[in-house]
């Protein structure tokens, strides 16, 4: 796994499209992304 042993910094692990977005405006679809991304820090 990717993240063993860190601490997920929310949301999580999420569609790129999904972290953080900068404006209001829509989102591709699940179906249009296929990466997945996170940031994670060490206990």
């Amino acid at each position: 796994m990717a993240f063993t042993g860190l601490d997920l910094v929310p949301p999580g692990v999420v569609l790129v499209s999904e972290w953080r977005p900068d404006d209001d405006g829509p989102l591709p679809l699940a179906a249009e992304v296929s990466c997945y991304g996170g940031v994670a820090r060490k206990p």
